[in-house]
């Protein structure tokens, strides 16, 4: 706590450090479900579709949600929450029921996927995540940032990425449920396969991050003492260093207001 500030006075009115919301999904079949945390929203997929009832989703949520929308879909359920900060889910099923019990912890799965960096395959240098029963991959655009994703919901309960990579070609999110891919440059494919998901890169394959030697042999470039001086810090600083959540508030919501075709520079500028 900041000095003057009581411990109970960083809890939000509504919750204290014991508050628990479950929000519950119900399905008459089998759903596979993903679920993570981005541009700060905490996201859910089914790969079924049903109209969710948003009233009685936020009711369940208490003071732990502040705000729930389902996005538009005519195959799959998409909902975004916005929650008190610093509550995650731990996930748990009841036959169809998917149920999901917000309260302050970490983000992370139960059970994490084995992911596999294969440098040599038939389609070249790929990742491969491997769990039973997932289903088949949703293509999102996220509209706060303008990235393509790619999401693979899961049957086995608890199975998630942990931690989250990143890679030249695609950015790995770490999920409390399922598999989410972040494509970076063309030619990425994301594929849902009977062992899991594979993620591959035409032509030349995914390209890993490599140590500095292996780096300065393919590049040509030397891999002793770094020239600083064409780094202009000073030239990078935004804002007050004091109000850097604002800053970086504001930089994304330009980048996302600005056309897709507009974006580069304030890309660069959020970078």
């Amino acid at each position: 706590p900041a000095q003057g500030e009581e411990e109970d006075d960083l809890w939000p009115a509504e919750t204290g450090p014991g508050t628990t919301a479950s929000l519950s999904f119900t399905w008459n079949q089998p759903a596979a479900a993903a679920v993570f945390r981005r541009s700060g929203y905490l996201w859910v997929f089914f790969d079924r579709y049903q109209e969710i009832d948003l009233r009685l989703l936020k009711q369940l949520g208490g003071g732990v949600v502040t705000s729930v929308e389902q996005l538009p879909s005519k195959s799959v359920t998409v909902v975004r929450i916005v929650t008190q900060p610093g509550y995650n889910p731990s996930i748990r099923r009841e036959n169809l029921l998917w149920i999901l019990d917000l309260s302050r912890r970490p983000l992370r799965p139960a059970n994490p996927l084995d992911v596999k960096l294969e440098e040599q395959s038939v389609v070249g240098a790929r990742m491969l995540l491997k769990v039973s029963e997932a289903g088949s991959v949703i293509p999102l655009v996220d509209a706060e940032i303008g990235d393509q994703l790619y999401i693979i919901p899961v049957m086995p309960l608890g199975a998630g990425v942990a931690p989250g990579r990143d890679l030249p070609d695609i950015g790995l999110l770490p999920t409390a449920q399922g598999i989410a891919v972040i494509k970076k440059t063309d030619g990425v494919d994301v594929r849902s396969t009977r062992d899991g998901a594979e993620i591959s890169r035409q032509p030349g394959g995914i390209r890993f991050t490599k140590n500095a030697d292996r780096l300065a042999s393919t590049s040509g470039v030397s891999s002793g003492p770094a020239d600083m001086t064409a780094m202009t810090v000073g030239k990078w600083m935004l804002g007050d260093p004091a109000k850097v959540d604002e800053t970086m508030r504001d930089l994304l919501q330009t980048v996302g207001q600005t056309p897709p075709e507009g974006r580069t520079q304030p890309r660069l500028t959020l970078a």
